[in-house]
């Protein structure tokens, strides 16, 4: 009976590191995160408008699932509601610097707007995708 654990787990170890060694596309991962709103815009001021805009629609879908979550935390104690809150500012935060960091070589582009909206886009969305998870779980 040892030697048959033994043998599952290590068995298991070896598959569940089997993943490790594959190089992992980062586009291909976030792909579907990402908005395909702003592509068909002409000039770089549309672009710019559009991306404005549907970066606020996407906040604002994130703001009120927050807020769904927050109303649920609070109900079971203020502890949970201060986690909860501290969570969402440092996704932001998070959000925020890794943006940056994922941008860095069109820093002072004319593009940059546009693309770090683009990328907080993107953020958002996982985000979205996982409060909706945390609300399904609740």
């Amino acid at each position: 009976m040892r030697y048959f654990l033994l043998i599952s787990i290590v068995s298991c170890m070896s598959l569940a590191a089997s993943h490790i060694d594959k190089e992992i596309d980062y586009s291909e991962v976030h792909s579907v995160y990402q908005s395909m709103n702003c592509l068909e815009e002409k000039t770089e001021k549309e672009m710019d408008e559009c991306g404005i805009q549907s970066l606020r629609f996407a906040k604002n879908k994130m703001d009120s699932l927050f807020k769904v979550i927050l109303s649920a935390s609070q109900k079971e104690s203020q502890s949970h509601a201060h986690k909860t809150i501290k969570s969402q500012e440092d996704w932001k935060q998070y959000m925020e610097s890794s943006c940056v960091m994922e941008i860095l070589d069109s820093e002072g582009g004319s593009a940059y707007n546009t693309i770090i909206n683009f990328c907080y886009e993107t953020k958002v969305n996982e985000r979205i995708s996982y409060l909706q998870w945390i609300l399904s779980n609740q």
